[in-house]
């Protein structure tokens, strides 16, 4: 469901909910594992679980599925938009990370796979670099694994290891700095170098 946060807060905490849902989008067969906006919030791409494991990128103006497509083979966990682009996002999983090329003159959406050469994690969370050339991949093991959205490529995995695994990330940029910070499974919130 699409709410519509400004008219929640005009009704304030009362019986009146007028005009605070917007959209009830259905298609998944169950669960849905994860959810993301793209930059302007036209669109919104929505990841169902292990019922169907699809990738659907919604047009939040219309209110309906552009399209859809199997994620991957396996579990896929997590889904991100990049910063400067409307049809291009990520989605990450047990043993994948898989870059998306949406369509929207044919309604279609296009994987390719990251090479991520022997490395084989189970990736919960995603951050990408507000310039879109880098993503950062939380995985369960612990470690967080860089990839390259240049060359589609792993370029490096953390030294340190998180207890209980990466459970979220958050890249920040301004004033000429950068930070990368995880949040772990047991509860430890780390700045990452």
């Amino acid at each position: 469901i699409v709410w519509d946060f400004d008219a929640a807060l005009r009704n304030g905490n009362t019986v009146v909910t007028e005009g605070e849902k917007v959209h009830e989008l259905i298609l998944h067969k169950g669960r849905i594992q994860a959810l993301d906006f793209n930059p302007s919030g036209k669109f919104l791409a929505s990841l169902g679980g292990a019922d169907d494991n699809a990738l659907v990128v919604w047009d939040l103006e219309a209110g309906a599925a552009v399209c859809g497509a199997p994620a991957a083979s396996h579990a896929t966990h997590c889904v991100k938009w990049y910063h400067g682009s409307e049809t291009e996002l990520l989605t990450a999983g047990q043993y994948s990370v898989r870059k998306w090329d949406l369509d929207l003159t044919r309604r279609r959406l296009f994987p390719t796979d990251m090479n991520l050469g022997s490395i084989r994690r189970v990736v919960d969370c995603i951050a990408v670099r507000e310039d879109d050339g880098i993503a950062w991949c939380g995985s369960q093991s612990g470690d967080v694994l860089e990839v390259s959205l240049r060359t589609l490529r792993f370029t490096r995995a953390s030294k340190v290891r998180f207890p209980q695994g990466v459970r979220s990330l958050l890249h920040l940029s301004g004033g000429g700095s950068e930070t990368l910070v995880a949040g772990a499974g047991n509860g430890a919130l780390v700045e990452l170098e």
